[in-house]
């Protein structure tokens, strides 16, 4: 796949720069099952962050699209909430602690990611979902993360961010820079983005 990093440039970097991350699948299920038996990703830390999103949809029927659904695993999504695609449109990740709640773990670089809105086969294909990110830690530009085209749960892993002098207050940015569009909607959605723990 060609990688075209045009907000690179102007941030100084060369194309020889620029990271690029590749996510993959680790499970062999697609996500809407996965939503009944969470257990699964219980490695999943999200107390560790607060997420926050440049643009949401506004909330339907009761059913609300903020940034916060990304740290839970049920049938919500986040969506962008601007005219279009969600090009340009960012995900905030702020680092809150290094340790799990529930574990003597500490924050890994291994994320896991589940992209489009997960609530049936139907609204996933309906719905346009995440081709690429440009990855920042403190608004400095690290590299680009290419997002498979899958309702499978997906991994990639960001250690070149230094997580072992990654400290509280950090921010993790995700912007949108490509999409796969969907086959009715313009709305860009990502079920999941949460980092894991290790002992």
């Amino acid at each position: 796949m060609a990688i075209v990093v045009l907000i690179g440039a102007k941030n100084g970097l060369t194309q020889n720069e620029v990271k690029v991350f590749q996510a993959r699948i680790d499970m062999e299920e697609q996500a809407w099952p996965i939503v009944d038996h969470a257990p699964v990703l219980d490695n999943v830390c999200p107390n560790t962050i607060n997420i926050t999103a440049t643009s949401h949809l506004k909330s339907y029927k009761g059913i609300n699209y903020k940034a916060e659904n990304l740290t839970k695993l049920n049938k919500n999504a986040w969506s962008e909430g601007v005219k279009g695609n969600g090009l340009g449109q960012t995900l905030e990740v702020r680092i809150k602690e290094k340790i799990a709640n529930y574990e003597p773990w500490r924050l890994s670089s291994q994320w896991l990611l589940i992209n489009g809105y997960i609530k049936d086969q139907q609204t996933w294909e309906n719905n346009t979902r995440v081709k690429q990110f440009e990855i920042y830690k403190n608004d400095r530009l690290l590299g680009v993360l290419n997002v498979k085209d899958t309702p499978f749960v997906q991994t990639f892993n960001i250690a070149e961010l230094a997580y072992g002098t990654l400290k509280i207050g950090d921010c993790i940015t995700f912007k949108i820079t490509a999409i796969y569009e969907g086959e009715k909607y313009d709305d860009t959605c990502l079920s999941l983005l949460v980092p894991t723990c290790a002992s």
